[in-house]
């Protein structure tokens, strides 16, 4: 009988030592998923200030592009608008030159 409460004192003692060691890992696991946590919020933190540069980077973009689109238009239809005049004053300067030529003026 001795040798059975000395087996079974030797198996309780494994299974305090197992316990203790099952404790330290679930105190692990615990600060592993406190941690886990911190880093998802810093990640969810960082992907939501990505997105807003993002959002405010397509607005200026977005801008500018627009107002690219304006300057050519108006350069466009300045360009346009010069060509026209120049165009009518060069048929101006022709018929005066036909007029000075007919008319004999030297």
């Amino acid at each position: 009988m001795d040798e059975v409460r000395k087996e079974k004192q030797a198996v309780m003692d494994q299974i305090k030592q197992i316990d203790e060691k099952l404790k330290d890992i679930d105190n692990e696991i615990a600060l592993l998923e406190e941690k886990l946590k911190s880093a998802t919020e810093k990640k969810d933190l960082a992907y939501e200030t990505l997105n807003a540069l993002r959002r405010r980077r397509d607005e200026v973009v977005g801008t500018f592009y627009s107002l690219q689109l304006c300057n050519i238009v108006s350069m466009s239809c300045v360009y346009h608008h010069t060509c026209l005049d120049v165009t009518k004053d060069l048929e101006f300067v022709g018929c005066n030159l036909l007029v000075m030529g007919v008319l004999g003026w030297n």
